[in-house]
């Protein structure tokens, strides 16, 4: 809204972005577990109108869990 209450247009954005993520889990016994993950993201924000996407992101994550029986 303009300073004399007068509304105009948003501008565009325009962005290309891409997040591949991956899960992988073992269970060697029930109780016991092993999570492993890998993530990544894309993007395109030097040139949204280029085909080109930089790498942005990356993380990975390990999980490991295991039951106490008595």
């Amino acid at each position: 809204m303009g300073p004399d209450g007068s509304y105009t247009l948003a501008e565009g954005v325009r962005q290309r972005s891409f997040r591949n993520d991956w899960l992988f889990s073992y269970q060697p016994t029930p109780g016991t577990v092993l999570f492993a993950g890998y993530g990544n993201a894309l993007s395109n924000t030097a040139d949204p109108l280029g085909r080109s996407l930089q790498r942005t992101r990356d993380g990975f994550f390990m999980k490991l869990s295991y039951l106490f029986r008595l």
